[in-house]
């Protein structure tokens, strides 16, 4: 007999040692009953414009954070970021950012820029990147930005006082995805 798919979503014809109507439903798949590896079970975004600066050169938190809870010990969490950074002009110095879950540093330093000490005014860089992260935990976890300086000031967002740049808008992409 030929397979047939009824107007319901059930197929109908499997032979000897197929499946029978009805005994796998897409909740299955998305619980992890039967495996989907490579599925996304949930994706959560966050957009942020305020600005913050530091003179710290240890990390401090940026206003880009956002928490997410996995529904399986098993799967993994892809993190895409965006975001603006600067630093103040005619310095060497840079302003560093780091992926943290929770107080645990996931990335080394991932953008360090600075002014060229020729440039005459306050420079504001964009980046983005992406970190895959197996978390093995079903508790709710913060993913968030920080940052740094080698020196003198960084900025989050925004530049210091009289800038060639404005503000920025930054943003933080969470997905759940199935192991």
């Amino acid at each position: 007999m030929a397979l047939s798919f009824a107007g319901n979503g059930t197929i109908a014809g499997l032979s000897v040692g197929g499946l029978p109507d009805g005994c796998i439903v897409s909740a299955d798949i998305a619980s992890g009953v039967i495996p989907a590896g490579g599925k996304m079970l949930q994706c959560l975004n966050a957009v942020t414009n305020t600005t913050g600066s530091t003179t710290s050169t240890s990390f401090i938190d940026s206003p880009l954070t956002l928490a997410i809870t996995p529904s399986a010990t098993s799967s993994k969490i892809l993190v895409l970021t965006s975001f603006y950074f600067g630093g103040v002009h005619n310095t060497q110095y840079g302003t560093h950012v780091g992926l943290f879950r929770d107080s645990t540093q996931l990335s080394t330093d991932i953008v360090t820029g600075h002014d060229s000490a020729n440039y005459s005014g306050d420079a504001g860089q964009a980046a983005s990147f992406s970190y895959l992260d197996s978390p093995s935990s079903t508790s709710s976890l913060t993913f968030k930005l920080k940052y740094k300086t080698e020196s003198t000031t960084a900025y989050f967002n925004k530049g210091t006082s009289g800038t060639h740049w404005g503000q920025g808008t930054s943003s933080i992409t969470l997905m759940e995805i199935s192991a």
